[in-house]
């Protein structure tokens, strides 16, 4: 009886030193380390910057930011998206390089150059403008009080608006059927009708 009580204790040490070796050895993997920002920084930095230097870079507010660089160029060859500018009327044979980079904007080109930082709902904005400004310009009237669209999105478009003449983008510029004097558009527009004439006055 008492060798069994000598081995009852000796197999619970036993069970109680394995326990602690293996609780030990799960905090050794449990531990997980959290990266320093200069680690943080180290990773962005792996992705090569594609422009030397930029006077308007426009980033957002995260660490580390997205940023793209709006400088108008000549040519801009460290860039995979460049895209000419030639409806800026500073420069009609400008470049720009449409590139977001995940890193700090580099140094300034100028010491006159000034950064804009905005959250990346604003990036957003600026391209939705910028497409909403290129449709502008394929629809057949500037703006239109009377329009005729069909429920798709986006909807196919006619302005009814009687004018004294059409816009220079118009195909089929008619004469109006109540007054001959006057014209109507019966070009169709795959897109958004646009503003209303109302409006602008």
């Amino acid at each position: 009886m008492e060798g069994v009580r000598v081995a009852t204790v000796l197999l619970m040490l036993s069970l109680v030193a394995a326990a602690c070796c293996l609780s030990a050895a799960a905090a050794d993997v449990d531990t997980i380390r959290l990266p320093s920002q200069d680690e943080v920084a180290n990773q962005a930095g792996a992705e090569k910057r594609p422009w030397k230097c930029c006077d308007r870079a426009m980033c957002t507010r995260s660490i580390p930011p997205f940023c793209k660089c709006l400088d108008l160029l000549d040519r801009c060859p460290g860039c995979k998206d460049c895209r000419a500018e030639r409806e800026h009327e500073a420069d009609p044979e400008s470049f720009v390089c449409h590139d977001v980079y995940r890193g700090a904007p580099g140094p300034n080109c100028s010491t006159n150059g000034d950064k804009v930082f905005a959250d990346e709902a604003t990036i957003v904005a600026a391209e939705e403008k910028k497409a909403a400004a290129a449709e502008a310009e394929k629809r057949p009237w500037k703006c239109c009080d009377d329009t005729l669209c069909n429920r798709a999105a986006p909807p196919t478009c006619r302005c009814l608006d009687t004018v004294d003449r059409c816009a220079a983008s118009c195909r089929e510029c008619v004469a109006a059927g109540s007054d001959p004097s006057r014209r109507v558009c019966k070009d169709r527009f795959h897109g958004w009708p646009g503003p209303k004439c109302s409006n602008n006055q």
